[in-house]
Formats: structure tokens, sequence, C-alpha cells
């Protein structure tokens, strides 16, 4: 299975605002492309994304690599809950590194919903909390590490 997001013609070089729901694409492997196209929107200052139950979700580090191009970005709701899929693949998301290292670069970020319910194989969040160190402008922090019983660093 394939998804296709194309955004020409709908002013995307003005777009401010984007809701994106993927929860539960059971076959979606990969956000790589998703991410790419992310990074062409320089004047999107909210985003909403839903990657809850995506089961077969490895890695968002192009995610997390796209994020860092929003620099207007100032809410960021990014749900990637996996807490009803333990017997799956989706637990072999084992890092969120580059994700971390994003957000610091997010200077007007000013909300930040980050869940992460049930990564059970997430086993370090030191960049995420060397991003938030960074965030002058953060005003609300929700931050979910439920269910993430491999963590074995929050040093940051």
């Amino acid at each position: 299975q394939q998804l296709h997001l194309d955004l020409n013609g709908c002013g995307k070089q003005q777009l401010q605002e984007l809701h994106l729901n993927l929860r539960g694409c059971g076959n979606l492997t990969s956000v790589d492309e998703l991410g790419k196209a992310l990074a062409a929107l320089q004047q999107l200052q909210q985003l909403h994304l839903n990657l809850s139950l995506c089961e077969n979700l490895t890695s968002v580090d192009e995610l997390g690599k796209a994020l860092a191009a929003l620099q207007q970005l100032q809410q960021l709701h990014l749900n990637l809950i996996w807490s009803l899929c333990e017997k799956t693949g989706a637990e072999s998301l084992t890092s969120v590194d580059e994700l971390g290292k994003a957000l610091a670069a997010l200077q007007q970020l000013q909300q930040l919903h980050l869940d992460l319910n049930g990564c059970g194989k997430l086993t370090s969040v030191d960049e995420l909390g060397k991003a938030l160190a960074a965030l002058q402008q953060l005003q609300q922090l929700h931050l979910d590490l439920n269910g993430c019983g491999k963590l074995t660093s929050v040093d940051e």
C-alpha cells in the first residue's frame, strides 16, 4: 500500500496549519516521503500528526529531520502511541534521536504534545531532553512515556 499526499495548488507555501490522521495504518512502514513533503511547508505554524497504531512503522528519522526545516512551527502534536500493539512489530521503534535533534531547532515552538506511550523498545530519550532544554519559547509540554519499559536513559 502507498500513500500519496499532493498539496500542489492549495497554496502550500502559505499553509499555516495541517492536521494529518494516519491512525491505524497497519501497512505503513515508512514516513520518509511524508517527512520530505512536510519540509517544504516553510510557513507551517501548527502540525497535528497522528501515527498511532501504525504497527509496522520502524523509524521516524526522516520525519524528525524534516521537522527541523519548519522554523515557523509554534505547535506540534505528534502521536506515536503503540499501546495496543505490544505483540507486533510496532515495538521495533527504538530511537527518536532525529526527532529530538529536530525539536531543538524549532525556536518558535510554544506547545509540544508528544505521545510515545507503549513504544516498548525505545531505549533512550536523551536527545529529546536536550531539545527541551533548548526550547526557550516553550509554554506547554505534554510528554507521555508510559509503557516505554526499556528506557535505560533519560539523562538530559
